[in-house]
């Protein structure tokens, strides 16, 4: 990740992961992987910044998707992170991340998706070490024709900010992002789809 501001470029950041799993599926019980994972975050313009130089993050993941009934697919992510921080300056994390979400085809033209999530991630806007984030989401897609479609939706993004400081910039601690869209979706042919 990089920032085209100078300012910004404290936080640009190398990201390497590598990950195994299983999958297994059933036509009655569902759709389940289970993966072991290693990512390692590196900023390579905060040498010397202890706590803030990057992180190693081990994840054990489990996902399960399943169909309820003609209508309903739901589907569940549970990961177990281990997140150790170089050097000693703390803001390591333990825990649970999470996501889930759930589809609803309540008649052959609407479908309706909500989503919620818990992750953490690399940032690369603030001067921190990592972000948790927690997200929700909406979408919602009506069929006025075999062709035609019409689209709404929208999200909230909160993000809490691990060992913020304010080296080069202000400090940031949190932020939230709130979207909202809509738009129309046409099949033109087979092969092409355009949308607005």
């Amino acid at each position: 990740g990089n920032n085209s501001n100078p300012l910004r470029r404290i936080s640009n950041y190398d990201s390497h992961h590598v990950d195994a799993g299983l999958a297994y599926t059933n036509p009655v019980l569902g759709d389940f992987t289970l993966t072991l994972g290693r990512n390692r975050v590196t900023y390579p313009d905060r040498a010397g910044l202890a706590g803030l130089s990057g992180y190693r993050i081990d994840e054990l993941k489990a996902t399960a998707s399943r169909d309820i009934g003609a209508v309903l697919t739901a589907d569940l992510t549970v990961t177990f992170s281990d997140l150790d921080p170089e050097g000693a300056g703390g803001g390591g994390f333990r825990g649970v991340t999470w996501s889930a979400g759930l589809t609803a085809v309540p008649t052959t033209r609407l479908r309706l998706t909500v989503n919620a999530s818990r992750s953490l991630n690399p940032s690369l806007g603030a001067e921190a070490l990592y972000s948790r984030d927690t997200t929700y989401s909406f979408t919602g897609e009506y069929a006025l024709s075999p062709r035609t479609s019409l689209f709404v939706g929208a999200a909230r993004n909160d993000r809490r900010f691990a060992n913020a400081s304010a080296i080069r910039t202000v400090l940031l601690t949190d932020d939230r992002l709130d979207q909202f869209n809509g738009g129309a979706r046409f099949q033109v042919s087979r092969r092409l789809k355009m949308s607005l």
